[in-house]
């Protein structure tokens, strides 16, 4: 199905043409050449994501009227992959996709620079009902299996780009065929590769992977992924916590729960814990010390996509300041300060827009986030 809803205008650099974007290789050449701290993200599971609008709050066992539809190609590392694109971060974007699969056309026409490994079926497609309110119902498709062969030459690429990027950010379910041990051992097999070259992981997943991560991380500390960002139900998954009541909890002002299964994650090697909170912001837990940031004020229309960008513009953060190749002369709290700012901002910016639209630049506002430090936290949020 096609689009029957205009997107934004892309920036300078995208094309609608279909063509694939040049600086990337074939895959079966021997050295994958990407460009320099570069992010480069993976998404096994990857999507089309359908969104369908209705006028009205949606009517179970009734006949709701679609006033628009969209197609977006998706996935949570697409999603990721599309903000660091527009923030004009050099990005590139890897997952299992046929070449001739819709998915890949539509990823090609954003500009964006993509590596398809092989895949046998075609990508999957997620359904997601919007009401006015801003209320989403989802219903996703599983994915279809991956074969052993192609997992391979999957973590062979990953592989291959390890000593070159900057961020590697291993996002979204797995399909049938990878085991959930995945991500923890891929966490592994990236460092190996990079062979000392500083590039840092993040992994945003949830249910099974995410235990598993967990489980293995909370036992040796190495595993530990560079960046994690769990909602408040997800990091419950890790800790083994009421993740709703952390939720709960924080909407009504109270970020001690919160703050505590960050600093946890921080204990068990995390280097950055970014534990998003819907409408009542984020904490960012690190080793210097956590930070609360507000959302500035808006309009939802759309939840979809809102942890990608959240995560996306941490990073955007983190890389606008030089921090992550060792050029910046700021301070780690600065650099935090500012990448929760980015991240909030970006996280608030995909919930005011419709369906999955990864926001640009201009439709954020980081000036707007307000980011108290722990001390300040403590008197007006109920942080110990």
């Amino acid at each position: 199905m096609s689009s029957h809803s205009s997107s934004p205008t892309p920036q300078e650099g995208e094309t609608h043409d279909g063509s694939s974007p040049s600086g990337i290789e074939a895959l079966d050449s021997q050295s994958l050449r990407i460009p320099d701290n570069a992010v480069v993200t993976v998404t096994p599971n990857p999507c089309m994501d359908r969104t369908a609008a209705i006028s009205t709050p949606l009517d179970r066992g009734g006949v709701n009227r679609i006033t628009d539809v969209t197609d977006v190609p998706a996935g949570k590392g697409i999603n990721v992959a599309m903000a660091t694109y527009r923030a004009d971060e050099p990005t590139v974007a890897i997952a299992p996709a046929s070449v001739g699969d819709p998915f890949t056309s539509l990823v090609h026409k954003t500009g964006l620079s993509f590596v398809p490994t092989p895949a046998d079926h075609p990508v999957r497609v997620n359904l997601t009902v919007a009401e006015p309110d801003g209320t989403t119902t989802k219903l996703n498709e599983p994915g279809n299996p991956l074969e052993q062969d192609h997992v391979d030459t999957l973590t062979r690429v990953i592989s291959q780009v390890a000593q070159r990027a900057s961020w590697i950010v291993l996002s979204g379910s797995l399909p049938p065929g990878l085991p959930t041990s995945w991500y923890a051992d891929m966490v592994g097999a990236i460092r190996k590769s990079a062979d000392g070259h500083d590039v840092k992981i993040a992994v945003d997943t949830s249910d099974k992977p995410l235990e598993e991560l967990g489980a293995r991380m909370l036992k040796d500390p190495a595993v530990a992924p560079d960046l994690l960002k769990p909602n408040g139900f997800e990091i419950g998954q890790i800790l083994g916590l009421d993740g709703k009541n952390i939720e709960h909890e924080a909407s009504q002002g109270n970020l001690k729960p919160a703050t505590e299964a960050a600093r946890l994650l921080v204990d068990h090697g995390v280097r950055y814990v970014l534990l998003t909170l819907g409408a009542s912001g984020a904490v960012l837990a690190t080793q210097q010390g956590t930070w609360y940031a507000s959302p500035p004020p808006i309009t939802p229309v759309s939840t979809v996509g809102a942890g990608d960008s959240s995560l996306a513009g941490f990073i955007i953060g983190i890389q606008s300041s030089g921090h992550s190749n060792g050029t910046s002369s700021a301070t780690d709290s600065s650099v935090e300060k500012t990448a929760l700012q980015y991240a909030v901002a970006y996280g608030s910016a995909a919930t005011s827009l419709p369906g999955t639209t990864i926001p640009f630049p201009s439709q954020t506002q980081p000036e707007s986030v307000t980011v108290m430090a722990g001390a300040e936290a403590t008197a007006l949020k109920g942080v110990s």
